[in-house]
């Protein structure tokens, strides 16, 4: 295998809308001691000096998919429950506009009778 990884490859295969994205996740990983090794901006690739080796076992996968599997649907939950709160909130929004030129009307309706006497 090939030490130079073109930015291209690695954002189509990490499905990165743009180049910015993958050197961003090549630096975290720098900085995380997982990746050493020379950015090249003009050639738009990274150059692997050192990469940490992060093997898997056949059998953790079915505990991570698990793991996987409860996050997305607590997430899901909790973006029905976001979605609730911003159509609860918005309703109230809507309800507070109604009184407030409700009470302006009345406001005005009060000063004219006011000012006719």
């Amino acid at each position: 295998q090939s030490k130079t990884l073109p930015y291209e490859g690695l954002a189509k295969e990490l499905e990165a809308k743009n180049s910015w994205g993958v050197e961003d996740l090549i630096t975290d990983c720098i900085r995380k001691g997982l990746l050493k090794g020379k950015h090249n901006p003009k050639a738009k690739e990274f150059v692997v000096e050192y990469a940490e080796c992060r093997d898997i076992s056949d059998s953790d996968l079915d505990g991570m998919a698990s793991q996987i599997a409860a996050w997305l649907e607590s997430s899901g939950e909790a973006l029905k429950i976001l979605e609730q709160k911003i159509t609860e909130t918005k309703d109230a929004h809507k309800a507070e506009e109604l009184r407030e030129k409700s009470l302006k009307e009345e406001m005005e309706r009060v000063k004219k009778m006011l000012e006719a006497k």
